[in-house]
């Protein structure tokens, strides 16, 4: 098995497994998602912070991906929250896997307009922040701590951009 190797940490890179259930309204770019995952958990995985906290986790590398509407989205969010909308990406950290998402492609959409990037695009980047949530990344926690996640978040899907052949988010 190949072993990436960094600053002599060592992670195997096993495929990260995500089983999506797309309830959401608009369609699924499946394809893009497959692609965009696979060079998320490389780069991930060549990060020395993400590498530090992956290897203390012992846990398959499973993640369920469930896309709703904005109506489903505003009830988990007040379910598990108490916050009263529709947000775009609830984590579920889990016993013995990953955990799972919860995504709202309404709230990603609007998000993607106003971002002025494809819709595509916004959702692999709130996939990639809810999956550094399920492995324990925070940004509510601390002023360092957000900038720490949102740091690596950038700088990881920076490489993965331009590795797809898209124009880099930081440059917006």
């Amino acid at each position: 098995m190949n072993t990436l190797k960094r600053n002599s940490l060592k992670i195997d890179p096993l495929e990260l497994n995500c089983d999506w259930l797309w309830e959401g309204s608009l369609k699924a770019p499946r394809r893009y998602m497959q692609k965009f995952s696979a060079l998320m958990w490389t780069h991930l995985c060549n990060e020395r912070d993400f590498a530090r906290v992956a290897k203390t986790k012992r846990m398959d590398l499973e993640i369920s991906v469930l896309v709703v509407g904005k109506r489903r989205a505003k009830e988990f969010n007040f379910k598990y929250r108490k916050r009263n909308y529709a947000t775009d990406v609830l984590s579920f950290p889990g016993a013995g896997v990953c955990g799972d998402l919860v995504l709202c492609d309404e709230v990603i959409k609007k998000n993607a307009h106003l971002n002025r990037v494809p819709f595509r695009e916004e959702l692999a980047y709130v996939f990639l922040h809810g999956v550094l949530h399920l492995f324990g990344f925070d940004h509510e926690t601390s002023l360092e701590d957000e900038k720490h996640m949102l740091g690596l978040q950038d700088r990881v899907f920076d490489k993965i951009m331009r590795a797809l052949g898209s124009r880099s988010r930081l440059t917006f």
